[in-house]
């Protein structure tokens, strides 16, 4: 038996470790044999901006079950299916936070990601969600409500399978990551942590690390965030310009490649990257096709010219 798992979660708060909606689709050798989409207590505090997005309040999950309570009914389709949400590293992301969190066991899951495959089939410029949807002719009721999400990557997912033919090897494995988050911070730190105020943007220090490890220079638009050991700024922007690509200062949707540089700046506001990489990461949630490259991996595409 073949079983798809199409699933979105939302989430409360900007710091996406807990989930505040899930939305389910399972086929089973082609019949959908479960739609649902389950609110969920997630027993932290909403950002406005996250309401307004999902139209989720407090008030609407303060009778919902806890993550943990809800997992022992729907792990196993997680754990004896293949997974397929957009942007999937997100949602499972989230989802491996939470079950950390109630220090659930976390499975090795295994994965498939729409808009992975809409980059290599279907090559549109915009691969979000609701882009894909409304072009494809997919059905999508209400952008951000967790079913509705789900199911429209139902239907991304199936128009790729009816174009371009099903294969195994479009699935990957989702490990657990290494990263250190909140519900691995002491009571103290959680207290300190959820205390600050909601317009406070505060973000662990994370391993930033390369979104890809290819790099086409001519015709495509680079941004430049940091110092780099290369030499100044405008040393990279000569670099790429040399090559054909283009420069631009302003992150935007449009934007293909934002270049790392190795030395930081004392200017980034969370740490170890600053709100060009924060607005990146946030358009590749919504799933623009944004890469991240840290200097030394960028450089390293070149080295058959040295």
């Amino acid at each position: 038996m073949t079983r798809f798992v199409f699933f979105d979660v939302e989430t409360p708060n900007r710091f996406n470790d807990r989930i505040s909606s899930a939305g389910i689709v399972v086929v089973e050798d082609g019949v959908t044999v479960l739609e649902v989409n389950y609110l969920v207590n997630p027993e932290t505090r909403f950002d406005a901006f996250n309401i307004q997005l999902t139209g989720i309040t407090p008030y609407m999950v303060k009778d919902a079950p806890t993550f943990d309570q809800l997992w022992p009914n729907i792990k196993h389709y997680f754990e004896e299916g293949i997974i397929v949400a957009h942007n999937a590293t997100f949602d499972l992301g989230v989802l491996t936070m939470v079950l950390g969190h109630y220090g659930l066991e976390i499975p090795v899951f295994q994965y498939i990601c729409t808009v992975v495959l809409a980059k290599r089939f279907l090559n549109y410029r915009r691969n979000s969600l609701d882009y894909l949807c409304a072009t494809l002719g997919v059905l999508l009721e209400r952008h951000h409500d967790a079913l509705s999400d789900a199911k429209g990557c139902q239907g991304i997912f199936y128009h790729i399978v009816e174009h371009f033919g099903y294969t195994d090897q479009w699935a990957h494995h989702f490990y657990k990551p290494h990263l250190r988050g909140r519900s691995e911070l002491s009571l103290t730190e959680q207290r300190q942590y959820y205390n600050k105020p909601s317009n406070q943007v505060t973000h662990e220090k994370i391993t930033l690390k390369s979104t890809t490890d290819t790099v086409q220079v001519k015709g495509r638009t680079f941004c430049l965030t940091g110092d780099f050991k290369y030499g100044q700024k405008t040393d990279v922007e000569l670099f790429i310009l040399a090559r054909g690509g283009q420069i631009v200062s302003n992150i935007t949707r449009q934007l293909d490649y934002l270049v790392v540089g190795a030395y930081g700046s004392p200017l980034w506001a969370y740490g170890n990257y600053g709100t060009k990489v924060k607005k990146v990461l946030e358009h590749r949630r919504d799933g623009y096709a944004i890469e991240i490259m840290l200097e030394v991996d960028f450089f390293s595409c070149f080295d058959a010219e040295q």
